[in-house]
């Protein structure tokens, strides 16, 4: 009778409502997870002043960021955006973390010494191989080296980074570049030296930051980060604050619809 529908209905609910509050344990864990994957700190490195800030847009997203020591005295500084929103996305980035954290073990070039093109095209290779379900990265990579202040970077389909002279001229690093990764197999990416001198300002960002809407659904735009990008001053976690309240004062209090990352590079 009526009384039996009911009671099939009631345990219907409660097996959804088990089933969701499980989905969304698990989304916290993968959250949790990703957050782990990201730098705890700021690197310590000579010549450089280094700050950043990842946000995800959901619990999980596909945002990357992160440093590696690199003998003698030199960093290694990795940006990457993996297509797609939520878990996917951040399973996928946390493959790439996986796969980047592995070369320098197993690949070296004839000097001792990993070229960051080289970097990016095992990373492409890994990728591609394992066929992550039509997805792809952008994905920036830097090496810097304090005895001659050079920054030497490849680029994979990603936003060229911005750079603010101690003139104050803005400019891209936009010299080399190439498609993202894990679309075609046996892509060479070609780097590029940047000579920095003292005062120097890098700016890398992800799409999410350009992307952002306010409540008239208008990006923030390049031309509004590179507006932030000329106007901040200070330490690199100063101006990273700066660009993110210029952000903030854009979107006001309109969601964001992707992940967001800034990492800021402030040559002393």
């Amino acid at each position: 009778g009526l009384s039996g529908v009911a009671l099939k209905n009631q345990q219907m609910v409660g097996e959804l409502r088990r089933a969701n509050a499980f989905i969304e344990a698990e989304l916290d864990r993968i959250a949790a997870i990703q957050q782990a994957l990201l730098p705890s700190a700021p690197p310590r490195v000579e010549g450089l002043d280094v700050a950043a800030s990842s946000q995800t847009f959901d619990r999980a997203g596909g945002d990357l960021y992160d440093y590696a020591d690199v003998p003698p005295n030199r960093l290694a500084i990795l940006v990457a955006d993996a297509s797609g929103h939520g878990p996917s996305a951040a399973v996928v980035a946390a493959m790439l973390n996986a796969i980047i954290h592995v070369f320098p073990a197993t690949r070296k070039s004839r000097d001792g010494d990993p070229a960051v093109g080289d970097v990016l095209g095992f990373a492409n290779a890994q990728l591609t191989a394992k066929r992550i379900e039509h997805s792809f990265v952008t994905a920036f990579v830097a090496l810097w080296d304090p005895r001659d202040r050079t920054l030497t970077y490849a680029r994979a389909g990603h936003n060229p980074p911005l750079l603010r002279s101690a003139a104050g001229e803005l400019s891209e690093l936009n010299a080399v570049g190439g498609i993202p990764l894990a679309i075609l197999p046996d892509v060479i990416y070609p780097q590029q030296i940047l000579q920095l001198k003292r005062d120097d300002v890098v700016v890398l960002f992800t799409d999410g930051i350009i992307d952002a809407l306010n409540s008239q659904h208008e990006p923030f735009g390049e031309q509004r980060l590179r507006q932030a990008v000329g106007d901040v001053t200070g330490t690199a976690a100063q101006m990273l604050a700066g660009l993110l309240e210029a952000l903030k004062n854009h979107v006001q209090n309109t969601r964001p619809s992707d992940d967001q990352t800034l990492v800021v590079l402030r040559v002393t």
